[in-house]
């Protein structure tokens, strides 16, 4: 994932638009998927209620 996605974060929180939004994804690797529970603001990510 580091390769593909060099600012990827190793819990699955991406930086997207210049750190405007954040995509939490959790990927399984067994099964070859990924999953996205959350595409956040910035302003939402920092609230931290996505961890809930």
């Amino acid at each position: 994932m580091r390769r593909d996605f060099a600012h990827a974060d190793s819990v699955g929180r991406f930086n997207i638009h210049g750190n405007d939004y954040r995509l939490i994804a959790r990927v399984n690797y067994k099964t070859k998927r990924v999953f996205i529970p959350h595409i956040l603001t910035h302003v939402e990510y920092s609230k931290g209620d996505w961890k809930r």
